[in-house]
């Protein structure tokens, strides 16, 4: 099993050394198929944050989460990049191009950027695994394996200043103890998150009226509301939830 041998040789080095080639790469110049190259901090200095999936060709899990991540792609392309680094989890060989084009083509990653993970620089552990660059900062947000957490603290790590945000001006937002009054929302409101700081959606709510109460139950502190029109218009808004 590759993890198996990966494991065995990491161990074995890390006696020797420590491998600095190991670690995520916080900037890198990628190539695709077409020799188009794209790099991180440029990508970041657009204002875009980055999405790095790691993706093994053999991966079954990958392979059903594809669809998701070009939806995501799609519908988020001002504000998010998502690029794939693609690997065998597997097989021992190293990808070539066909197995690039193939899955274009059988999972529609027209809005993904694709490149040969030749190093493997991005796998580091078995995939799917996906890491998050923030805008703000240029550093490295999240590391891990939930899809759902990767994407939230991507929105919330942009700063691009979007002509597609949601007006929130007339918004009425009041905080008291455990729970949040919403009230003159919009009719063109399709739905509202409230989102805790690494990312996570605690609830969601659709078809949403002209007003709203959120119980918070036992969440306090600082989170994040976040608004979406039936146009797909974001806006979010940090509010402090009381005890």
């Amino acid at each position: 099993m590759k993890n198996r041998i990966k494991i065995t040789l990491t161990v074995c080095f890390a006696l020797l050394s420590i491998n600095l080639m190991a670690q995520t790469p916080t900037n890198a110049t990628v190539y695709d198929c077409s020799n188009v190259s794209k790099n991180i901090y440029s990508t970041l200095s657009t204002g875009k944050s980055l999405v790095v999936l790691s993706k093994g060709f053999d991966c079954s899990i990958c392979v059903s989460a594809a669809p998701a991540w070009q939806t995501f792609a799609a519908q988020n392309s001002a504000n998010v990049e998502v690029w794939g680094a693609m690997t065998f989890t597997y097989g021992m060989a190293v990808p070539n191009c066909n197995n690039v084009y193939t899955w274009r083509s059988t999972h529609s990653w027209n809005d993904v950027f694709m490149f040969i993970d030749t190093t493997e620089r991005w796998y580091q552990s078995g995939t799917p695994r996906y890491i998050v660059y923030s805008a703000v900062d240029s550093s490295i947000v999240y590391e891990g394996r939930n899809a759902t957490t990767a994407r939230n603290i991507a929105l919330n790590n942009s700063t691009v200043a979007s002509l597609n945000t949601y007006n929130l001006d007339k918004f009425t937002i009041a905080s008291s103890s455990r729970r949040i009054d919403l009230s003159n929302l919009p009719e063109d409101l399709k739905e509202v998150e409230l989102i805790d700081l690494t990312g996570r959606t605690i609830q969601r709510f659709s078809s949403v009226s002209n007003q709203l109460t959120i119980h918070t139950n036992n969440i306090t502190g600082i989170a994040l509301l976040k608004f979406t029109s039936q146009n797909q218009q974001v806006g979010t808004k940090k509010i402090f939830i009381k005890e």
